[in-house]
């Protein structure tokens, strides 16, 4: 079984590990390649649905359209088709819902998928137990009170500290809860500054980050990487293939 493949520099999110509850969950976790990979004509596939059409996203394909990827070794390639395939993640679109991001350590590039915080907040509400989710930004009020707020609207004399997410389980009696400090993951550039989103939108990142947390804990969802959590956010180039018409599959390939 692939696992995500994990920056070999210092990018972990640090995330305090919750205890696990004791009923057990159905999990969102990668199976064998060939069941959600098929091969066609020699290379990995994989098809995206829109409605009753089918995007077939292909190993070729994604060289052709991803920078990054012409540069990944087969097995770094396998696993960033594997991810796209679970959470039916495009990668062509504009913005991509997932890509790869190169890390490099003492010379050797590795490289982590990254995914879109709706994407994987949306695999996560797949689960048959999920039921239900809360979640917005914490304040520091005038007076020195933290308040833990619904949505990302705060005063001008108020001071964001940080998210927060609860995430509902059939048969549970307390949600799972996740609240996570703004200054241990606020993407900053070299210049120590904040980058552009999180300069013009750091309530909307912030609570990016508690959802995409607390859905891991509850849910067990596949260890990956949003962009929001990235400490350093890299410029990729990604093709413009706003234009590309979908390409018809054999759909019985899939089933």
């Amino acid at each position: 079984m692939l696992e995500p493949l994990k920056p070999t520099q210092k990018t972990e999110v640090s995330a305090e590990k919750a205890t696990a509850p004791e009923q057990t969950l159905p999990k969102n976790e990668p199976q064998k390649s060939m069941e959600i990979l098929q091969k066609i004509n020699g290379e990995l596939c994989f098809s995206l649905q829109f409605g009753d059409k089918s995007l077939l996203i292909s190993e070729s394909k994604c060289t052709q359209l991803i920078p990054e990827f012409k540069k990944m070794n087969p097995e770094q390639k396998e696993t960033f088709l594997l991810q796209a395939a679970i959470f039916g993640a495009n990668p062509f679109s504009l913005p991509p819902e997932i890509y790869p991001l190169p890390f490099v350590s003492q010379g050797v590039t590795t490289y982590a998928p990254v995914i879109s915080a709706k994407k994987y907040v949306e695999k996560g509400m797949e689960n048959p137990l999920f039921d239900g989710m809360k979640s917005g930004v914490v304040i520091e009020k005038e007076d020195g009170t933290f308040d833990f707020r619904k949505g990302q609207v705060y005063g001008k004399k108020e001071i964001l500290k940080g998210g927060w997410c609860e995430i509902f389980i059939k048969g549970m009696r307390e949600p799972i809860f996740r609240s996570v400090n703004i200054e241990e993951v606020l993407n900053r550039k070299s210049d120590g500054t904040p980058n552009k989103f999180w300069a013009e939108k750091p309530a909307l990142m912030i609570e990016k980050v508690a959802q995409k947390q607390a859905m891991e804990i509850a849910i067990k969802m596949p260890k990956t990487y949003i962009a929001e959590e990235l400490p350093v956010i890299e410029d990729i180039e990604h093709s413009d293939v706003s234009n590309q018409k979908a390409i018809a599959t054999n759909e019985e390939l899939f089933k």
